[in-house]
């Protein structure tokens, strides 16, 4: 009987030893600053929501319907700079200039284009490596612009 509990032993001791040991280290996600976010990718405009009566109506929707092919938002696509400068390209891949800064703990961007005295405010909703999201107020209207990366 001592042979065979020995035996029991050592198997049950052989098997749990020979798995190999948990690694309890976590594993973090390194997320990209918001400037590394930003500057990486040029940006096209994917929707267009106004915010009408308490709810976003869609405006624009670049994977909703052909009538959009047309739409100036179609064309419109953006690329910020690390120097805080920026690049606007429009329709037949014209190219204009501008500045940018973040305010606010980088939850705004200001930014003008060169022709432009006044700067506008952005107001960031999401800045992530697939996506950005801004609302601003445009004329009297609360607009909202989803991009995504080219």
């Amino acid at each position: 009987m001592k042979k065979q509990t020995l035996l029991i032993t050592i198997l049950f001791t052989s098997v749990i030893f020979s798995y190999p040991p948990k690694d309890n280290t976590c594993e973090s996600v390194v997320r990209a600053s918001n400037m590394e976010t930003l500057t990486s990718k040029k940006w096209k405009i994917e929707k267009v929501k106004q915010l009408i009566a308490g709810e976003y109506k869609i405006v624009y929707d670049r994977n909703s319907s052909l009538f959009n092919l047309g739409n100036e938002y179609s064309f419109l696509k953006m690329k910020f700079l690390q120097n805080k400068t920026m690049k606007i390209f429009t329709k037949d891949d014209a190219e204009e200039t501008g500045k940018w800064e973040f305010m606010n703990h980088e939850s705004q961007i200001k930014s003008r284009k060169s022709d432009q005295k006044d700067f506008i405010v952005l107001n960031i909703n999401r800045i992530e490596q697939e996506e950005l999201v801004f609302t601003q107020i445009e004329d009297g209207k609360i607009m909202q612009y989803d991009f995504s990366p080219i």
